[in-house]
Order: C-alpha cells, then sequence, then structure tokens
C-alpha cells in the first residue's frame, strides 16, 4: 500500500499510515522496502535531512556504517585510497567486474545513491564518502546499476581536484 501511495502521489495519506508496516514487521529484513519507500517519499518531500538521517540508519543495519565526522583529513585519506584502488585495477579489470549478487550490497547500494543526493545539501564533506563507498563496494563485490553513477562521480570528483589542487 506504502508504495501505491508514493507512485499514485498521494503523499498525505503515505506519511500517516508508513510507521504502521515498520512497526508491525518482525525483523529489519522485513522493513527494507517501507524503508525505501519511505526514503523516496522523504526525497520528493524535500526532507533532504530526513532523508540522509535514514539511509545513515539503513546502512548501518545493513553492516555498512558511514561515519559521524567527515573532514577534509578523512577525505583526503578515502581519496588516496579508491584512487590506490583503481590504479591497481586495469580497464580491462574494471570494466570485467562481476554482477553484484550480494543482495545486502546492493540494497547498501541503493540507500548510498539515495543519500548523495541530500548529502549535497546537508552535509557536503559527507556526499564524496558516499561515492568512494560506491566504488569501493563496485570494486569489492561487483557492479550493479548504482556502479556507473558512483564511478561518473568519483571522476568529477577527481577532475576537481586536479582543477583546484593546481
Amino acid at each position: 500500500m506504502c508504495e501505491a501511495l508514493h507512485v499514485v502521489g498521494d503523499f498525505a495519506r503515505l506519511s500517516a499510515v508508513i510507521q504502521v508496516p515498520l512497526g508491525k514487521a518482525r525483523c529489519f529484513d522485513d522493513k527494507l522496502n517501507t524503508y525505501h519507500t519511505l526514503v523516496r517519499y522523504l526525497k520528493a518531500s524535500g526532507d533532504t535531512g530526513g532523508v540522509l538521517e535514514k539511509c545513515k540508519f539503513v546502512l548501518s543495519q545493513l553492516g555498512d556504517d558511514l561515519p559521524a565526522q567527515v573532514d577534509e583529513n578523512l577525505i583526503r585519506e578515502e581519496t588516496r585510497r579508491v584512487e590506490q584502488l583503481l590504479t591497481d585495477k586495469s580497464e580491462d579489470e574494471l570494466i570485467s567486474l562481476p554482477k553484484m549478487t550480494d543482495e545486502k550490497k546492493v540494497l547498501s547500494m541503493q540507500f548510498l545513491n539515495h543519500a548523495i543526493s541530500s548529502a549535497y545539501v546537508v552535509d557536503p564533506l559527507l556526499a564524496p564518502i558516499l561515492v568512494f563507498r560506491i566504488v569501493t563496494l563496485s570494486i569489492e563485490y561487483g557492479v550493479c546499476s548504482v556502479s556507473s553513477f558512483g564511478f561518473g562521480l568519483e571522476s568529477a570528483i577527481s577532475i576537481n581536484s586536479l582543477i583546484f589542487l593546481s
């Protein structure tokens, strides 16, 4: 029902009923589809802080915690780490990455993707960390529909870093 209300844009009813399946679910896995709908609803209603908060929570439950505090030093460390991961892989190896089969990681990728646009507004220093996580998960677990977006954003971050550092 929540998904149907989201699809038809009945956000008033959706906000009233979405907590019901979250409260009645027996385990976290049973809540994942509802969280996905909730995040999309929050995004559509402009609640970027709510999107980021829910995505952080879901990612934590999936075992992909995000750092509590992000500063420029962490961004530099993560940039170097991801650049090293990419340097260690040839273009052919990157193109030949297998399909991601770990369902939890696929879900993490989806919630990382949801969080990126909100992070640019709410916590801009977190946004590149989210991108780096997408790239890292893609290299370590294989690629999915979100991977190309992550690789594209990582390239943009690298190019911007070169421009601003020169």
